[in-house]
């Protein structure tokens, strides 16, 4: 059971595979529509004079079947969704929530496709108040959809701003259900037969298409957002705010060392006597500049190690005329102290005798 997929693995990742998925629910669209427009040459050859698998207006039809099972995708999409974002631990307001909503809308949408509950409510509503405003009393169940699908709509606008690529997605299906209406009210080609079935059926049907590839996009979204492969905003501004004054620092950092390094190059060893002059400045290092200009020193060389250090002062001691007044280095007394009256005087016979011998 470990090696089943979770239902968050069926979702692509690849943008790719959202292009293609559409434009196959957008062929079968175009298919539909060229069913319904060929249906009256088929319908001499039925008994009834008419195919009801094909005609966009009626129940149990493929476009009725194309829709329900678009909506109820998006719904299984929109829990998904909600499924994952209620564990974000920065949703201090509980906007997951609208996901749950959104999820409910198109599971009622998916089963009005199939059962049609948006027709009775309207011959509901006609029976109790005798009116039947928008051509055949449409207007009735559109005044009691919209409110809650607007609502929705906005909270999803709203919370999907984040992923513009899914937001133009929702906002394309609102427009095509807003044309779906106006058409099934009249007020978009009025009395036109079936071409106004068909621009209806077919604003709904891709209305529907729209609204599934939102809930799959922001899907994706979401998850590559929980799994950390998409950039924070809030890290890339914090990033970008605090590059400038690292940078500061390390100009700060390097012009202080090659100051320091300048400093004890130029500055003459306490034990060395000699009268040596400084060496003239090199042309190739930059001079100090007039106004608020920082200097910056040419590159130096790397000291020697420690230890090699230390031998060449050793040596150098040891062949040095005032090495009695300098501080003892040998490897048996590595501290540094003043030498007795006994070592001074063993150190002046030594001198003597080597004097001798010159």
């Amino acid at each position: 059971m470990e090696r089943q997929p979770r239902i968050s693995d069926l979702i692509p990742s690849h943008p790719l595979a959202f292009l293609l998925w559409f434009l196959g629910g957008l062929a079968v669209i175009v298919g539909l529509e060229a069913l319904y427009a060929w249906m009256p040459e088929l319908a001499a050859m039925t008994q009834d004079g008419r195919v009801a698998a094909f005609d966009l207006d009626g129940e149990g039809s493929l476009a009725a079947w194309f829709s329900s099972t678009t909506l109820m995708l998006a719904s299984l999409l929109a829990l998904i969704v909600w499924s994952i974002r209620r564990h974000k631990p920065d949703d201090y307001h509980a906007r997951y929530r609208v996901w749950a909503w959104a999820a409910a809308c198109w599971l009622i949408l998916a089963i009005d496709e199939s059962a049609s509950l948006h027709e009775g409510f309207k011959e509901l509503a006609v029976w109790l108040t005798g009116l039947r405003p928008g051509m055949d009393g449409s207007l009735w169940w559109v005044a009691a959809y919209l409110p809650l699908l607007g609502w929705v709509g906005v909270r999803l606008l709203m919370e999907m701003k984040s992923c513009r690529s899914s937001t133009c997605a929702l906002a394309s299906a609102a427009i095509c259900y807003l044309a779906a209406v106006a058409v099934q009210l009249g007020w978009l080609l009025p009395e036109t037969g079936a071409r106004g079935v068909m621009l209806e059926e077919g604003c709904e049907m891709l209305g529907n298409l729209f609204l599934a590839l939102a809930m799959a996009v922001h899907a994706r979204y979401v998850i590559l957002e929980a799994q950390g492969l998409l950039p924070s905003h809030t890290t890339a501004q914090t990033l970008a705010d605090n590059a400038q004054p690292q940078h500061d620092l390390q100009a700060a950092a390097l012009a202080s060392a090659s100051s320091k390094n300048t400093t004890a190059a130029a500055k003459p060893a306490p034990n060395d006597k000699s009268t040596a002059k400084p060496a003239p400045p090199s042309p190739t290092t930059p001079q100090h500049q007039e106004g608020n200009a920082r200097r910056v020193d040419a590159a130096h060389p790397t000291p020697p190690p420690a230890a090699t250090r230390q031998h060449e002062h050793v040596a150098v001691r040891a062949t040095s005329p005032h090495a009695p007044t300098q501080q003892s280095a040998t490897p048996e007394n590595p501290t540094r102290r003043k030498l007795t009256k006994a070592e001074r005087k063993a150190l002046r016979r030594q001198q003597r005798q080597e004097e001798e011998l010159d």
